[in-house]
């Protein structure tokens, strides 16, 4: 009887197509869960400035109802009958507002505007690659 030698080791062509199929699936995997992470730290971020916002928001009304009661707080700035404050969202923005107020308990909004206050640096640098 003859015999015929085999390495022990055969890797045929479906072999090769299952491998490339786990190492696909391996590293869509992990661009996945890679995104997943990137847009869980973007949410974050946004719901932390969305609750900052919320928060000089509600202490602009504050102010607002002071005044109108006539109990006016110090870093109020008057100029006739309109009023002049800001809030602090973060450390970037504020909240600046501008009511004028009626003699009869009436007020009107003049401003009520989130404005950057952090400088602003420009990115001049830009990546090219040139062959």
């Amino acid at each position: 009887m003859r015999r015929e030698k085999r390495s022990p080791f055969i890797f045929g062509a479906s072999s090769l197509i299952v491998i490339f199929a786990v190492l696909c699936i391996v590293i869509f995997a992990l661009l996945s869960l890679n995104t997943a992470a990137a847009g869980d730290r973007l949410s974050r971020v946004f719901a932390d400035s969305a609750v900052d916002a919320a928060r000089a928001n509600s202490e602009a009304h504050e102010i607002l109802a002071r005044i109108r009661q006539n109990d006016i707080p110090e870093r109020v700035e008057i100029k006739g009958n309109i009023y002049n404050y800001s809030c602090r969202i973060d450390k970037a923005r504020e909240l600046f507002v501008s009511v004028e107020v009626y003699g009869n308990g009436e007020y009107k909004i003049l401003r009520w505007q989130s404005v950057r206050t952090a400088a602003w640096n420009s990115d001049e640098k830009i990546d090219v690659w040139l062959d």
